[in-house]
C-alpha cells in the first residue's frame, strides 16, 4: 500500500502536465502600428508549412497572450478594424454609398475600416515558436509605396 501511495503524487504531475499544453509555447507581447498600440484586434500563428491547427487570439490595448501553440515555424498575422461610423438604418442609405465603402459595411450596418492594412510591413511574419513562454512584440508599419 505505501508504494502505491508513493505512485501516486507522480502520476497526478503527470497527468495534470499533460493537460496543460505540455510541449506547446505560450506567446505574448505587444502590438503597435505606427507607434501606437493597437486597441484591439486579433492575432494569428499559422503553421508556415499550412499543416497543423492555427492558434489566434485577441489583442487588447496593444497585448495579446496565446497559449497552446505547437512549436515549429509559424506566420504571424495581425488583423484590426473599428468602427468608422453610425450604423445604416435604410436601404435608401446603403444605397448613397459607394461601392467602396458597401464592401466595408458589416452585417451590423457599420462601416468598418482597417487599422493595420493586411500589407502592413512587420505582417504576416515569419517566428519559430519554442516550448515554454517566449515575447514576440509586433512592430508595424504603413506598408511600402506601391510603384
Amino acid at each position: 500500500m505505501t508504494r502505491v501511495l508513493a505512485v501516486v503524487p507522480f502520476a497526478l504531475v503527470a497527468l495534470l502536465a499533460s493537460g496543460c499544453g505540455a510541449g506547446a509555447g505560450v506567446v505574448s507581447g505587444g502590438v503597435t502600428y505606427e507607434g501606437q498600440p493597437v486597441k484591439k484586434g486579433y492575432v494569428t500563428f499559422t503553421p508556415a508549412d499550412g499543416k497543423g491547427p492555427m492558434v489566434g487570439g485577441p489583442i487588447t490595448d496593444g497585448r495579446y497572450t496565446l497559449e497552446n501553440v505547437l512549436p515549429g515555424p509559424k506566420v504571424v498575422k495581425v488583423e484590426a478594424s473599428s468602427g468608422a461610423g453610425p450604423s445604416l438604418q435604410t436601404t435608401e442609405d446603403v444605397a448613397k454609398l459607394s461601392k467602396e465603402w458597401r464592401d466595408k459595411m458589416g452585417p451590423d450596418g457599420v462601416i468598418r475600416t482597417e487599422t493595420v492594412p493586411a500589407d502592413a510591413e512587420g505582417n504576416n511574419q515569419n517566428f519559430e515558436v519554442k516550448i515554454g513562454a517566449q515575447t514576440l512584440d509586433l512592430t508595424l508599419k504603413k506598408p511600402a509605396a506601391k510603384k
